[in-house]
């Protein structure tokens, strides 16, 4: 129950309206019609701006008292005062005593009123709670002296500074690299929480009841992080990392994405972000069908996916059933396909092979009519309104999988029928650009850049343009350096809001180190494992040419051994019957 208030109730303290249109704290007096106690003049409240904390599992709970203003002096008016909290998430009133949410801090606004007069203060509920790994010291906190002087620096591997989660997300694992030390203290620190985690690990997975209480404590907020180390045997100094921040996000991720395996066997997984307790599975895959899957599409909605099989033909499928729309065997019935795009409404397919495109039946797959787009065109995606499509001329008529000094072009799209279309993205043969896909208001298109081929190129960048063009905004922050191979960015369909501003969420894949258990960076290029990664976008710093992205996280659950691409996203995840 907490949960679900939580995720209809961000930052509700910030949208609720003072009686008297203003914005009260401390013993601001405020004005309501109705009656008043003859003689009154105003109202003062205690305590006044409190931060009470509590430990996790327990609550503590807060009696306010209210004192009136008379002529005549002061009264005790708490007996025939009603309370309230702005956030109702965070606790209930039993008259003049609050009662606070068992496992989350928060800050929140107390009112209280005596006919119409009203008063309110300020409140933050602070939860802490110590976590001792296995085998360390119970007296292991008070190894740790401050302020921490002496040793070496910490260097804290995952997640990069500046990152922005989820709330919901399933798997949050800290990493750290220091050899100095044998002991550590992990801290994750807000205004309304404190967690302190001892272990003798450089790393350490975050409880999902510890994770919770991090994430809706901190909605639209942020954390830090600190490690700290020290040597058992001679505590006297303390080896420190710097302070990391970590933004959570306003509210949960919807939606679930399929990804593409192409190594060791080829396969299509799938992630349903509304099931986190649940691992990626295996949807369909070279061993079970008997034949290689590639370059897939899902529908907006769930209900279709297509993919290309060994014969570089689509196949479309029925997710709930697994059953096949198409037929394998009957060629005259399908279509070479590279890439793919479902309109919204499921009922087309637009498809490219060697630099042709083509309109297919959404069900069967059987082609309806070839695209005259004035030349070679390939890796349509489509808007989420479905009237506009968006893809990749390229700069050779082979338009295949690989291909060099590609443009990326806009054109209206109604139906099957296509417009005359505007290149928003200049190509030439020392600039691809390629994998180009709307955000989910349409407004966006984010795309790779590279000098040289397109597929798998491990100097590929994310960058974005307004989808009617201008000048492209390189997404430094999600990139982290030009040699991470960050490539097929995909949106999340789901537009969130904070505080009035727009965010979005994208997944890309990369071929960087995830902390220490992937360290990417120790093998040859070809032989890095590309995973996927995600982070979020903030629209108005695109619109004003400021990065718009952050620093990204890994998709929880992953093999690591597994080459993982093109995480297509869907608004749900059917159940297989």
């Amino acid at each position: 129950l907490t949960l679900v208030l939580l995720s209809s109730c961000v930052n509700a303290d910030k949208h609720w309206n003072d009686w008297d249109g203003s914005s009260g704290s401390g013993g601001d007096s405020l004005s309501i019609s109705g009656d008043t106690i003859p003689g009154l003049i105003s109202l003062t409240i205690s305590p006044e701006n409190a931060t009470v904390d509590q430990v996790l599992n327990q609550t503590k709970q807060i009696t306010y008292k209210v004192m009136g203003q008379f002529v005549s002096g002061q009264q005790d008016l708490t007996s025939k005062a009603t309370f309230l909290t702005t956030d109702t998430t965070l606790g209930y009133f039993n008259k003049a005593t609050l009662i606070p949410t068992k496992n989350l801090g928060g800050k929140t606004t107390v009112k209280a009123y005596v006919g119409s007069k009203g008063v309110s203060t300020s409140l933050t509920l602070r939860v802490t709670t110590s976590v001792v790994d296995p085998g360390v010291p119970k007296d292991a906190a008070t190894l740790f002296k401050d302020p921490c002087t002496g040793g070496g620096v910490i260097k804290v591997a995952y997640p990069e500074a500046g990152a922005m989660v989820p709330p919901n997300l399933a798997d949050f694992t800290v990493m750290w690299v220091d050899t100095a030390s044998d002991l550590w203290e992990l801290s994750l620190k807000s205004d309304t929480v404190d967690v302190k985690v001892y272990t003798t690990e450089t790393k350490h997975q975050v409880s999902r009841s510890v994770w919770q209480l991090l994430a809706f404590s901190n909605l639209a907020e942020s954390l830090k992080l600190t490690v700290r180390g020290v040597k058992q045997a001679s505590a006297g100094q303390c080896t420190q990392s710097s302070t990391n921040l970590v933004a959570i996000g306003p509210t949960e991720i919807k939606g679930g994405i399929y990804y593409w395996i192409t190594a060791p066997d080829s396969a299509i997984m799938r992630y349903d972000f509304g099931q986190t307790e649940k691992k990626p599975e295996l949807f369909v895959g070279e061993k079970s069908l008997g034949y290689c899957v590639g370059c897939h599409a899902i529908s907006p909605d769930g209900t279709r996916l297509s993919f290309t099989d060994d014969s570089r033909y689509g196949e479309v499928m029925e997710v709930k059933t697994k059953k096949w729309f198409t037929t394998r065997g009957k060629r005259e019935l399908a279509t070479r396909v590279t890439f793919q795009a479902f309109t919204p409404d499921n009922k087309y397919l637009i498809s490219s092979d060697q630099g042709k495109m083509s309109i297919r039946d959404g069900a069967s797959g059987k082609t309806l009519s070839q695209l005259n787009l004035g030349g070679p065109a390939t890796q349509p995606e489509i808007s989420p309104a479905g009237d506009a499509l968006v893809y990749v001329i390229p700069g050779d008529q082979w338009g295949g999988l690989y291909f060099i000094a590609g443009s990326i072009a806009v054109a209206p799209l109604s139906g099957a029928t296509v417009g005359k279309p505007k290149i928003i993205v200049q190509g030439n043969f020392t600039q691809n650009n390629y994998y180009p896909s709307f955000s989910p208001d349409g407004e966006w298109v984010i795309f790779n850049r590279a000098e040289g081929r397109n597929y798998s190129n491990p100097e590929a960048e994310l960058w974005v343009i307004k989808a009617t063009g201008g000048t492209p905004v390189l997404l430094k922050r999600a990139n982290q350096g030009k040699t991470l191979g960050n490539s097929w960015p995909r949106w999340s369909p789901f537009i969130q809001q904070t505080e009035g501003r727009k965010l979005f969420w994208f997944s890309f894949s990369s071929i960087r180190d995830y902390g220490t258990l992937l360290p990417n960076n120790t093998l040859g290029v070809d032989d890095r494992i590309h995973q996927i990664w995600m982070t979020a976008f903030d629209p108005a710093l695109a619109a004003a040419g400021q990065d718009p992205s952050y620093p990204a996280f890994w998709l929880p659950y992953q093999e690591l051994k597994s080459k993982n691409h093109l995480a297509q996203w869907t608004k749900k995840v059917p159940v297989v019957q």
